[in-house]
């Protein structure tokens, strides 16, 4: 895949939309790729996430620990965002569906790119903050939703999970 396919498919990612374009290119220099045949795996559940994956072409599953198959990774989807700024595990099991590539992106590689490009730091600040604020919004109203129901039982309390 040429340089410049590579930064357009980095600069439609939601986490690096926000990014110059000396980051992304910097980013596409650095990664690592990596083919896939169908069946191998890319990462097991339960071992460290060094970095995140970008799907370049081709399928990847993604397995939970009961075999069943939670989420279909295709072109443009990037796996593990989250191991981009923290130490995690792996969630699930990926393996390829069919032939596929993937470009890694190494948490190392991610401090440094947001270290040198305070522009892009600034925006992927932004773009994760929108996301806390966007989870927060929905875990109160998933609250909400258990105190109505909690309310609405007999002898309910407002306090979920208080001893009547």
């Amino acid at each position: 895949m040429a340089l410049n396919d590579e930064i357009t498919v980095l600069s439609s990612l939601p986490a690096l939309r926000g990014f110059e374009q000396g980051a992304l290119r910097r980013i596409a220099l650095s990664v690592q790729t990596r083919i896939l045949r169908a069946g191998d795996t890319l990462y097991r559940r339960g071992e460290a996430a060094e970095g995140a994956y970008v799907v370049m072409s081709g399928e990847i599953a993604l397995v939970d620990a009961a075999g069943n198959t939670v989420a279909l990774a295709r072109p443009g989807d990037m796996l593990g965002e989250l191991a981009l700024l923290i130490e995690i595990e792996w969630r699930e099991t990926a393996t390829a569906r069919r032939s596929a590539s993937v470009m890694r992106v190494s948490r190392a590689l991610m401090r440094r790119i947001l270290g040198e490009f305070p522009a892009s730091a600034a925006a992927f600040q932004v773009e994760i903050a929108g996301r806390v604020s966007a989870l927060s919004g929905e875990l109160e109203r998933v609250r909400q939703s258990l105190l109505a129901l909690d309310g609405a039982a007999p002898g309910g309390d407002e306090t979920m999970g208080a001893a009547p």
